[in-house]
């Protein structure tokens, strides 16, 4: 697949932007239940004002956190971030601050930016493709990337709790006709009971909810979460309207329930997507495969860097050449990919257009977290990469593969 090159500025107007606070919200929650445990221990009428005026200011400001508010004035997407609405309270997040993006289909499709700070960045657009081109243009690579189907069946959870507290009633008038006899505090048991059997069949009739990333599908359940990786998936069909998963070694399994159950336009969109990685994948394994050429081997770093030119060199003709242009960019991009291929690729993309390849590569770079690996390849980008530099970046990057 094409990595996204630097282009126009991605306008998607009078889109509505929401933004969230979750994990603040969460927070406040959690002080909310702490408050109102304490004040319940207390018990005393004097600390039962001020506490519960406290407790009601933190459940308002988890409201508020968690419903988020609205930004006016629509989005604008480039490679460097996204900018929200317009005039005094606009506002702008640079590509480096957003740590994942995904779709979520359905009748009003939106996009969710997640940063990394916690907020969580929801925009409304009119299609899944107005959804991937957006994520496409701020560079949200496969690897940060998710299509979410969450468990919207309201409807049918209302029915299962409804058949809880049915089943939950009749087996109270049971209870209490026994307990009668005995002097227990009926009222107080049919409650919990009625309570008890209406959660359970609320929870027990909630549709399976999936996501899928690029390394494979969560399926998360009323009772259970399962992760299925890619690598044991050959495909998604459809069965009576739930949706198939393929396995390699030759059976399948239906999700009963699912969220994308019986919904065309949403089972279509999860096929579309989970087939799409596994075609993308394999080409990802065949682009490593030939990768492989250009990595160091022991070679000193000017050694390196005119092996890679030879190599990437188009009058070589096409058999000969190592990798294409759009497989350059594409590794370049590719943050699965080992630091040697990324920085041969960066010297490549230099070596064949000196003009514009340069800056592509800083477009690439400023997509670093690691700020070791984001001068490197700027470094490979300009031409000024040395041997510190490269050292700095590999030792950076194995400090992380071993933190725990």
């Amino acid at each position: 697949m094409e990595a996204p090159s630097p282009g126009p500025p991605l306008t998607v107007p009078g889109a509505r932007v929401l933004i969230r606070r979750p994990r603040t919200a969460q927070i406040f929650a959690v002080l909310v239940v702490l408050l109102a445990t304490l004040g319940l221990a207390a018990a005393a009428p004097l600390m039962m004002i001020p506490l519960g005026a406290v407790t009601a200011l933190m459940l308002g400001l988890a409201s508020w956190l968690w419903a988020g508010r609205v930004v006016d004035g629509g989005l604008t997407a480039d490679d460097h971030g996204i900018a929200l609405g317009d005039g005094p309270g606009a506002m702008r997040f640079e590509r480096a601050e957003i740590a994942e993006g995904m779709a979520i289909p359905g009748a009003a499709p939106r996009v969710q930016f997640t940063l990394r700070s916690g907020a969580v960045i929801d925009v409304a657009v009119d299609s899944l493709d107005t959804a991937d081109a957006l994520l496409d243009r701020v560079r949200v690579d496969r690897s940060h990337r998710a299509l979410h189907f969450p468990a919207r069946a309201l409807t049918r959870q209302a029915l299962g709790a409804l058949g809880g507290v049915i089943l939950g009633s009749s087996l109270s008038v049971y209870l209490g006709l026994l307990m009668v006899a005995t002097g227990l505090p009926v009222v107080m048991v049919i409650g919990l009971l009625v309570g008890l059997f209406g959660a359970l069949g609320a929870v027990s009739t909630r549709p399976i909810e999936l996501r899928v990333g690029t390394d494979g599908i969560t399926l998360r359940g009323a009772f259970k979460t399962r992760f299925v990786p890619f690598a044991e998936l050959s495909g998604v069909g459809e069965n009576g309207g739930d949706p198939m998963l393929y396995y390699r070694d030759g059976h399948t399994e239906v999700i009963w329930n699912s969220a994308v159950s019986r919904q065309p336009e949403l089972l279509s969109a999860l096929q579309h997507r989970v087939n799409g990685v596994l075609a993308a994948n394999a080409q990802h394994d065949a682009l490593m495969a030939r990768a492989v050429l250009l990595e160091r081997r022991g070679r000193s770093l000017g050694q390196w860097q005119a092996e890679v030119a030879r190599l990437v060199d188009p009058t070589r003709g096409y058999r000969d050449v190592a990798l294409s242009r759009q497989e350059t960019e594409a590794l370049l991009d590719d943050v699965r990919s080992p630091i040697e291929h990324r920085i041969a690729a960066a010297m490549a993309l230099r070596s064949l257009d000196q003009g514009e390849g340069p800056t592509r590569i800083r477009v690439a770079a400023e997509g670093c977290a690691s700020p070791e690996m984001r001068e490197a390849l700027e470094r490979a980008g300009d031409g000024t990469l040395d041997e510190a530099t490269l050292e700095r970046a590999v030792a950076a990057v194995e400090r992380g593969r071993g933190w725990t």
